[in-house]
């Protein structure tokens, strides 16, 4: 089952954030069967499947490189181009997604923390339908799962392999707030096999991160910066 929106009105971001998305985007919210055989530990890469396919389908169809940024937006540069967003309802799940198709980049959007763009800005031709890029994207989401299924083990590898190919902010500096371990800052060194951020945040310590998100950088902060941690 998928729901397509025009626009939204009362949108959930995370943390339960109220989200408004303009006409001209793609918003998507698609239900889809949670994988039984699936240990719960592996659910955190329920929605980095989403993240994947729209990356992968925006590089097929439009030619556009894009990257991950952990744990749920697709960045085209250093400017936000979509949000995704996974819940687990019962014995099924659901992968939202709003990408900036055509829409009008609202001057708040432009301003925060992180910018935001849209597809129309940097497509090779003239944006088409967004049916199509839609079909490809939940086929690449359901290829995805389906591996997941079929080979656990040999599946994780994989999308560790491809998501961390993609991933926006690897090797560089990053500042993580509202994390298990309260705000951490350090060196983003990739995933683990459960989908979590691994951070270097001094020389021979790395934590693991299941939650979060990330937030810019100062450019003169040391690349190993006072951390808040958990004992």
């Amino acid at each position: 089952m998928v729901f397509l929106a025009e626009e939204q009105t009362r949108g959930r971001g995370r943390s339960d954030r109220a989200w408004h998305s303009g006409p001209g985007g793609l918003y998507v919210t698609a239900a889809l069967p949670l994988p039984m055989r699936l240990p719960p530990g592996y659910h955190g890469w329920l929605p980095l499947l989403g993240a994947l396919a729209c990356a992968e389908t925006l590089d097929e169809i439009h030619g556009l490189q894009t990257r991950i940024k952990w744990p749920n937006d697709l960045f085209r540069g250093e400017a936000k181009l979509a949000g995704l967003l996974g819940d687990c309802l019962g014995d099924g799940y659901l992968i939202g997604m709003g990408l900036n198709w055509a829409n009008e980049i609202e001057p708040a959007a432009l301003a925060g923390r992180f910018p935001a763009t849209c597809l129309a800005q940097h497509a090779r031709a003239p944006l088409e339908g967004r049916l199509p890029f839609l079909l490809h994207w939940l086929d690449r989401v359901q290829l995805l799962q389906r591996r997941l299924i079929d080979d656990l083990e040999a599946a994780v590898d994989h999308l560790a392999a491809r998501a961390e190919a993609a991933l926006w902010g690897r090797a560089r500096r990053v500042h993580f707030e509202q994390t298990e371990l309260g705000a951490v800052a350090g060196e983003l060194l990739g995933l683990t096999r459960r989908a979590a951020a691994r951070v270097r945040v001094a020389p021979g310590r790395v934590v693991e991160l299941h939650c979060g998100h990330q937030t810019p950088a100062s450019g003169d902060d040391p690349l190993y910066d006072h951390i808040e941690v958990l004992a």
